[in-house]
């Protein structure tokens, strides 16, 4: 009697542990269906006052060619202020160029007028881009004051770049201290921290590896790294001659534990090179040309795993970015490689700013699909630098080229400027982040 009366309270606990779950589970769906409807009505609202703001603000131009000089007037009938960030000018030939930040507002039903100058050729055309704290958006393609004040000027809303295929895994700036909140431990060797910088303290013997690894689960990630992985990383040249700094691709985070070595050899020029480490001694796999390198270089590795092969990649680049260094190799035996490590080989102290790991895709570039490829587009920084731009037949996708120079890259491009023109005319415009190996389509 004792036991059916135990059984009972236990068939008890079941049944009401199974209607918890069930429950709980229809509460997350309706919070995460909640959450995704305000998200959609949130960007319709968005939408609508931007396309309210590219109806409410006009503008015109006038050119003085004897200075060089372009002053702008705008005015508003919009509902709040509205700000200017930045003007694009499209020249008869084809060339563009974008102004410094302008931040001059516009109050409700008033105006603001600015003067560019070292403007030395009539331009084609004049883009103004405005927004409000509210979070619209616009472009006004303002008109030669010449052609007469009664003729309305053209207006471009901005359009919203869309991300359809994330693939960024992790970016660690390491502006919080990666060290004691568990997310980079170190194997062998020492790690030290200031913001912004990590850097694997060499402490092995000459032939020997400092390794430190990424615990992803510190990071909030659960699953598997993916068989395509890219890590890029920004690293300051060691302190000593002849060092390597590393991004290393381990079978575990033991010692001795072998592991895929993307070797960034500085000596007197920046060499890439590949190397296998089987748990007792470094193979050689290949080694790319030697470039020159100034104060920073970035260092990727890729590695596209299959059950029976490992492709690796390692690529250096400083001071341009078509001088590069690259070194590859087809591995017919591979290793498992499931965790990503940063190194430094003997002694040798070297420090990194950066991390980022994504999928299938280059992180030097962000992509832009579903645009016509006889489409001209420019992009531009927030601080006004003109970024390269390709269209690559292979995947039918414009590529994005986030690499300036090695000192301020990042490889997520903040506050990005997008125009893209068919011909000489501007058919859709947008501001926001760029990250790195993602693709973006503007809808």
């Amino acid at each position: 009697m004792k036991e059916r009366g135990v059984s009972g309270i236990i068939a008890l606990l079941f049944l009401l542990l199974a209607f918890f779950i069930i429950f709980y589970s229809l509460y997350t769906l309706s919070q995460s269906a909640a959450t995704y409807v305000q998200g959609s009505v949130e960007k319709e609202d968005i939408l609508r006052k931007s396309f309210e703001l590219s109806r409410s603000v006009r503008g015109y131009y006038t050119y003085f060619s004897f200075n060089g000089s372009l002053n702008i007037n705008l005015t508003s009938s919009y509902g709040e202020p509205v700000f200017v960030s930045r003007s694009l000018i499209i020249f008869q030939n084809g060339n563009v160029v974008m102004s410094n930040f302008i931040g001059c507002q516009i109050p409700p039903g008033g105006g603001c007028s600015f003067t560019l100058n070292g403007v030395f050729s009539e331009p084609g055309s004049v883009i103004v881009s405005v927004y409000t704290t509210t979070g619209a958006l616009a472009s006004i393609s303002a008109i030669n004051s010449a052609q007469g004040a009664g003729q309305p000027p053209g207006t471009m809303q901005f359009k919203y770049l869309t991300l359809i295929e994330n693939n960024t895994i992790l970016f660690d700036d390491f502006y919080n201290d990666p060290i004691s909140l568990g997310r980079i431990v170190n194997i062998t060797g020492a790690l030290s921290w200031r913001p912004g910088m990590i850097s694997i303290i060499g402490s092995r013997a000459a032939v020997q590896e400092s390794v430190a690894y990424l615990n992803l689960s510190s990071y909030g990630l659960s699953n598997a790294l993916p068989n395509n992985l890219y890590v890029l990383t920004k690293a300051l040249p060691p302190d000593q001659l002849n060092s390597y700094a590393d991004i290393l691709f381990l079978n575990s985070t033991y010692q001795s534990a072998p592991f895929y070595d993307a070797g960034f050899f500085f000596g007197n020029k920046l060499q890439a090179t590949l190397w296998e480490y089987d748990g007792k001694k470094r193979s050689n796999l290949d080694s790319g040309n030697p470039i020159s390198y100034s104060a920073a270089a970035l260092l990727e590795a890729h590695i596209n795993k299959g059950q029976a092969f490992a492709y690796l990649e390692a690529t250096a680049v400083s001071n341009s970015f078509s001088d590069a260094s690259y070194a590859n190799y087809n591995d017919t035996s591979p290793l498992t490689a499931g965790f990503v490590g940063l190194g430094s080989y003997g002694n040798t102290n070297v420090s990194f700013i950066f991390i980022y790991l994504t999928k299938n895709r280059d992180p030097f570039y962000a992509y832009l699909t579903g645009v016509p490829s006889s489409y001209i587009i420019k992009v531009f920084g927030s601080d006004g630098t003109e970024y390269t731009v390709d269209y690559d037949n292979n995947t039918n996708m414009f590529r994005i080229l986030l690499f300036n120079d090695p000192s301020s890259f990042s490889p997520i491009l903040r506050g990005a400027y997008i125009f893209l023109f068919n011909g000489q005319e501007l058919v859709a415009s947008y501001h926001g982040d760029l990250a790195g190996g993602c693709v973006f389509s503007l809808q």
